[in-house]
């Protein structure tokens, strides 16, 4: 379901960060059909179990925020864009890595699975005592 906030804000932006966004956008609801957006720490979210990643545009790049462990395994599998600790920064002057994105998520929603799953079996062992 689309957000409002979002849309919004990406049409607030000026190019090429509109235009781009708005691929990524795309391409992430593609890729993760039942996540929820909505618009957290000022920038476009996608939620599912947790929430898996963030991202904005700024002056020169795109920022993907999929927390430090998202962005250590972005860097194993592709080690020339800039990162940070919680970041990735896809220049506008670079294509956007669509097949990395789309490993990157499926790690990302792959890990929030798996905290789902312990903290459903951590709460049903309580239930039982």
């Amino acid at each position: 379901m689309p957000c409002a906030e979002i849309d919004q804000y990406i049409e607030a932006l000026p190019e090429p960060g509109k235009s781009r966004l708005k691929q990524i956008r795309a391409f992430l609801e593609q890729q993760l059909p039942e996540a929820t957006e909505c618009f957290k720490w000022q920038m476009p979210t996608l939620h599912q179990y947790e929430n898996l990643l963030h991202f904005a545009s700024f002056k020169n790049h795109i920022g993907i925020f999929p927390g430090s462990e998202g962005v250590r395994f972005f860097e194993s599998i592709r080690s020339d864009y800039p990162t940070s600790k919680g970041t990735i920064q896809i220049g506008h002057d670079r294509e956007i890595p669509f097949e990395d994105l789309r490993l990157l998520v499926a790690f990302r929603l792959q890990k929030a699975q798996e905290k789902s799953a312990l903290k459903q079996g951590a709460s049903s062992k309580k239930s039982k005592r």
